[in-house]
This record gives C-alpha cells, structure tokens and sequence, in this order.
C-alpha cells in the first residue's frame, strides 16, 4: 500500500499550483469548504494494478471482517463503484485476492453495506 499526498476529495492531488489542499478552501467553516465534508486529508490510498496493466490510485475505504477472514474496501478515483478484495498483511507487504465465489462476494458486500450505514 502507498500513500499519496493527495487530499482525496474529489479525487483530485494536491499541487503547488492548487493554492494547497482542496483549491485553498477553508475546512474550518463549513460554509466556505470545498465540499468535501472536513474529511481527514491523510485517507491511505493504495495504488492498483488492473488485468489490463492500467494503475488505479484508490481510496482506502475500510478493512473488515467477515467469516472470520478479513475484506478490503476500496474506492478508485473518478469511479463511484467500490471494488471489495480480500486482504492480508505480512509485515509491510499488503496482499488482495479475488473473492472467487458469488455467495462469498455477496456475504462480504452486506457487512460492507452494514458497517458504512451504521456511521
């Protein structure tokens, strides 16, 4: 997993031309933000690499657990679709894998769906 300096509201990065994070939008004043709700601007992105060797920068939506294994949530930039893997750690090494089974993938996207309408 790698970070990005980005602020990931609107999918956009931070840059030097921008006038700093979010165009220069003040997030202490809920009237004058730049509409990304005052989120915390060190969201964890993971950089993917796609079947068709395209890399996706994704916002890291949420680790859970389901069946005692645990799922990852995670958000492209410029997609409204979450993409749901499995997930592992071994150190600094981050693992995802395909969740193979429609049951499987249907299990996990209801705890996922559970967990995002409780907040």
């Amino acid at each position: 997993m790698s970070k990005d300096n980005g602020c990931g509201c609107e999918g956009h990065e931070a840059k030097e031309d921008k006038q700093g994070c979010c165009g220069g939008h003040n997030h202490d004043n809920a009237n004058d933000g730049c509409g990304c709700g005052g989120h915390d601007h060190d969201i964890p992105l993971m950089k993917l690499e796609m079947d068709n060797g395209e890399v996706v920068n994704a916002q890291v939506l949420g680790v859970f657990e389901c069946d005692e294994k645990e799922y990852i949530a995670l958000l492209p930039e410029d997609s409204e679709e979450v993409y749901l893997y499995s997930y592992a750690e071994d150190g600094e090494d981050v693992q995802l894998g395909q969740i193979e089974s429609d049951d499987e993938y249907e299990k996990v996207g209801e705890v996922f769906m559970k967990l995002i309408t409780e907040d």
